[in-house]
């Protein structure tokens, strides 16, 4: 750890608006001839520091030359960010489903790549390198794989020199948790609200990565090296925040859903299992994950009237590199239950007839109801590269963002059926909690408009 005795303190400056009013306060020193800054909200907060400072000068302490601190204040003793991250992500591989563990690694390794000492800059080119290497496995406890220089691979993105050197120079110029404040927190998320490739970041992604920052911050509290995240005091713009709601466009025209399975039905002789997959997720309302792992032995299916699927399973496609067992697809019990928990869902004749033609035409018996040729579970693309071409036939006319996702039928299954089915049921069959089901479609339930705007204006004075 590299010291010095040569500080020089500088006095609070207030950062004034236009009519002179304080909205924050900066403190300035210089350590060894680099210059450090730290801003508060609170005036009190930065003659605080402004004193720590002051005191260990006088004191005779020596100061940490990368992070400008005394070395008596133990902020140099906290991890830095790039640490704390993989322990977290230590600690939740264990526990966590393949598509969790991607989105982790995802907002965690944007999080690190660009919160450095600030003697150590970030342009755009290094970021992107940091980015691949924190993600490739940079994070990991077993580290970064070995270059695929030389080697034939499929991944799309080569592990290089480059990267071994780039996530090096990371584990120097990593900002220690402790240095966090609200200045740089600030700065994190306005290079996080901007993409690799300088595009600006939708409000979902947003969210991710701030969620990232923050679960860095909160580890880091819980263990003592903050006493508070500096993230809480920053609020999040509503123009920037993620909406939870599902558009009315994009479940317009489900009444032309039906044409579309039948478009897909007729694409070859495939095409039936990819309409029957299709139609799971759409009259059952199932989440394509749980359609994926659903086997024949779990669906009653009577030959009139409705049936049930029982599911006690879900397969959510995350990638061979996080999963435990190697697979495209992850399968574990259904989401957010407890293990071996089962979920009854009633599905419609229509489905149980749909389901019963399909499996006595491919003579299945026992096992999973949707697989390939060699008896593996359907892939997530080739699912909807089906799904896309039966909607281009079946809706030519339909905007880009309608029933666009194959995750979009289940949406339009829910937004039907909450038209006359009380959100508890309609919660219940989806697999969630009512209060998700009306955060999340509360806008697409319809009302008596007419109704409620006569109760509305008897209660207003006459004019």
């Amino acid at each position: 750890m590299p010291q010095t005795f040569d500080v020089q303190i500088h006095s609070l400056r207030a950062r004034r608006r236009s009519d002179r009013k304080a909205v924050s306060y900066e403190l300035g020193w210089v350590v060894g001839g680099d210059k450090h800054y730290a801003t508060f909200k609170l005036k009190g907060l930065a003659t605080s520091e402004h004193a720590k400072l002051v005191s260990a000068a006088k004191r005779g302490d020596a100061f940490d030359t990368v992070t400008g601190q005394p070395v008596s204040s133990g902020l140099n003793a906290t991890p830095t960010l790039l640490e704390v991250a993989r322990r977290i992500y230590a600690d939740e591989w264990r526990d966590s489903g393949g598509k969790t563990r991607k989105s982790t690694a995802e907002n965690l390794a944007h999080v690190v790549a660009v919160v450095t000492e600030a003697r150590h800059q970030v342009d755009g080119a290094r970021r992107e390198l940091l980015y691949q290497a924190l993600y490739q496995g940079g994070l990991s406890p077993e580290g970064l794989r070995i270059p695929d220089e030389g080697k034939v691979t499929s991944r799309r993105t080569s592990v290089t020199r480059a990267h071994h050197d780039a996530l090096r120079w990371l584990e120097r110029a990593s900002l220690p948790v402790g240095k966090v404040d609200i200045a740089v927190c600030e700065t994190a998320l306005r290079r996080l609200a901007i993409n690799l490739d300088g595009s600006t970041a939708k409000p979902t992604a947003r969210t991710r990565r701030r969620a990232g920052l923050s679960k860095i911050l909160e580890y880091a509290v819980r263990h003592q090296h903050l006493s508070s995240s500096p993230l809480r005091t920053i609020t999040t713009r509503a123009s920037n925040r993620a909406a939870v709601e599902v558009t009315a466009t994009t479940v317009a025209h489900p009444e032309l859903i039906p044409a579309a399975l039948r478009a897909v039905a007729a694409k070859g002789p495939r095409g039936p299992v990819f309409a029957a997959f299709l139609a799971c997720v759409f009259y059952a309302g199932l989440r394509p994950s749980e359609a994926a792992s659903l086997q024949l032995g779990h669906c009653e299916l009577p030959e009139t009237g409705w049936g049930r699927l029982r599911l006690r399973k879900s397969a959510a496609a995350a990638g061979t590199a996080w999963t435990d067992s190697g697979a495209v697809r992850d399968d574990r019990g259904l989401k957010r239950r407890q293990a071996g928990a089962e979920r009854p869902v009633p599905i419609p004749p229509v489905l149980v007839q749909m389901l019963r033609e399909f499996a006595q035409s491919r003579r299945i018996s026992s096992g999973l109801l949707f697989t390939t040729g060699q008896g593996s579970m359907l892939s997530e693309s080739e699912v909807g590269e089906f799904w896309r071409a039966g909607r281009r036939l079946a809706m030519p006319d339909a905007e880009e963002e309608t029933l666009a996702r194959v995750y979009d039928l289940r949406h339009a299954a829910a937004s039907l059926w909450l038209r006359d089915v009380p959100v508890g049921v309609v919660a219940a069959r989806l697999g969630h909690s009512p209060e998700v089901c009306l955060r999340v479609y509360h806008h697409l339930i319809p009302g008596d408009e007419e109704r409620w705007n006569e109760a509305i204006a008897a209660t207003l004075p006459a004019w």
